[in-house]
């Protein structure tokens, strides 16, 4: 099938791994609350996963031997996609905590987050955007759950054809743009082309108001400036680009970062230990802190202006 018709495949592969982590006694307390049952739920009814599947992710052995192969590829993959999960529904929930009342997704793939948040905050606004392929299975599949709410948006939109902006407020009559808003891009930046994410940054200032905030995760560049994926980094960036989802963008540092999202209006919260997947979850688990591969990054950028407060 080819890639404008059929679901992400990363899409699918990120939901399946957090379906295995509930699985494992050691990871499943680590991950959002819920999250793992839910995204296997989904994925039951939009046939992405099957019963035989579960059952054999029940079984330790298997799920050792799938960890030993992930591993080879990506030392602590697994657990990485865990954690940010985590790293991201902590921080959305401290966002809305503090007065925010908005949440777009951005490439949401098969993320349970905003059906989960719309429940527990029904005076909230949530709005999920991806490519129709994946957009509506997922629809399909949430609508025979019964999980779509009257605060909950799903727009399938190819961002590529199509600007953020636009997209947004011709679809989105309700997007306020006065209201306190936590934009999630996760797994999603790298994949675009540097002046693609830039434009990003600049279309998500447009369409929020100061204070709000911006959740994502990047990539940093190996020593010939492409993005850094582990051991076998040359044998992931081609698998990828063969699936029609390479990888394009990443930085050199977080210095660098801090520059790039500046010229776009935000600041970018510099506390390591929050963002050090390790530190935040692992070592309070009891779990080896090197568990957490150590090249896929989680941020937060927030608009700023000089009269900007935090949420």
């Amino acid at each position: 099938m080819p890639r404008a018709q059929r679901p992400s495949l990363t899409a699918v592969k990120v939901a399946r791994v957090l379906v295995h982590l509930g699985h494992r006694r050691a990871y499943a307390p680590l991950l959002p609350a819920g999250a793992a049952e839910r995204t296997q739920q989904l994925l039951l009814q939009a046939g992405l996963l099957k019963p035989w599947m579960v059952r054999w992710m029940q079984r330790p052995a298997y799920n050792r031997a799938l960890e030993q192969i992930g591993d080879w590829f990506s030392p602590g993959q697994a657990v990485r996609i865990g954690l940010r999960k985590r790293l991201i529904d902590d921080e959305v929930r401290d966002a809305l905590n503090r007065g925010a009342t908005q949440v777009l997704v951005v490439g949401a793939g098969f993320d349970t987050l905003c059906s989960r948040l719309a429940g527990e905050y029904p005076a909230c606004r949530f709005v999920e955007i991806d490519h129709p392929a994946t957009h509506g299975v997922k629809r399909n599949a949430m609508q025979a759950l019964g999980w779509v709410r009257p605060n909950l948006e799903l727009l399938g939109v190819d961002l590529s054809q199509v600007a953020l902006s636009e997209a947004l407020l011709r679809h989105i009559p309700a997007w306020d743009r006065s209201r306190q808003t936590v934009v999630v891009a996760e797994g999603l930046l790298m994949y675009l082309h540097r002046h693609h994410v830039a434009r990003f940054f600049g279309e998500v200032h447009t369409l929020t108001r100061a204070g709000s905030l911006v959740v994502f995760s990047y990539l940093k560049s190996d020593a010939n400036g492409r993005p850094y994926t582990g051991r076998v980094g040359w044998l992931t960036r081609a698998s990828l680009a063969l699936m029609g989802e390479g990888l394009h963008w990443s930085v050199a540092s977080t210095e660098a970062l801090a520059t790039f999202v500046e010229t776009s209006g935000f600041a970018l919260e510099s506390e390591p230990a929050r963002f050090d997947l390790g530190v935040r979850y692992l070592v309070p688990a009891g779990i080896e802190q090197a568990g957490a591969a150590p090249f896929e990054f989680l941020a937060v950028a927030r608009h700023r202006t000089e009269s900007s407060r935090p949420i």
